[in-house]
């Protein structure tokens, strides 16, 4: 039976769902909750994966895409991560994202995770079953990459800093004695 609320009365060639309570179920309807339970339903391996591989994909990859997009210093977490980013520079110009006020800087690291989480939770309701392991990580690092790029366009311009990829010089490390932004010791 499906999930206890229904039975399947099966003739020669002819099968028909009734409910529980012997109601006529339409074939349409039929082929619909089929299609659902086949299709919608995800199993709890693919929930921890959704939910679990974005918050671990952005925690370890935030600061360096941080260090590719504005050339700031930025690394891996086990090579130093924030250790050598230019907001530690007693002068100007400071990473955007780095530098960023506790109000905005959660955003590139946890918004992308969530924007992601969201996206392949709104995919798998669309995409059959038999797909979804073979096209969700590609649409999942595809989301984040773009969220990224869009998030560090946007913090370039806002913030006005000079650096972009490819444009600026290469990352410096910071004076011998680092000397964090006052508003840094706030978080």
């Amino acid at each position: 039976g499906m999930d206890g609320k229904y039975r399947a009365l099966a003739d020669d060639e002819v099968s028909i769902l009734l409910s529980t309570d012997g109601d006529y179920i339409p074939p349409k309807q039929q082929r619909y909750m089929y299609w659902l339970r086949r299709n919608k339903i995800l199993t709890a391996l693919e929930v921890i994966l959704i939910i679990g591989l974005p918050f671990v994909w952005s925690y370890v990859f935030t600061l360096p895409t941080c260090g590719m997009f504005f050339r700031c210093g930025c690394t891996w977490i086990w090579a130093g991560g924030v250790k050598h980013c230019n907001i530690f520079n007693p002068t100007g110009p400071h990473c955007p994202w780095c530098a960023a006020p506790p109000s905005t800087g959660w955003i590139p690291q946890w918004g992308s995770a969530v924007v992601v989480v969201v996206s392949l939770i709104i995919f798998t309701y669309f995409v059959p079953k038999r797909w979804r392991f073979a096209v969700t990580p590609f649409l999942g690092l595809a989301v984040w990459f773009v969220f990224m790029f869009i998030a560090a366009i946007s913090w370039k311009f806002a913030y006005d800093y000079p650096y972009f990829l490819w444009n600026g010089p290469p990352p410096t490390s910071p004076a011998t004695t680092p000397t964090p932004l006052t508003h840094m010791t706030e978080l």
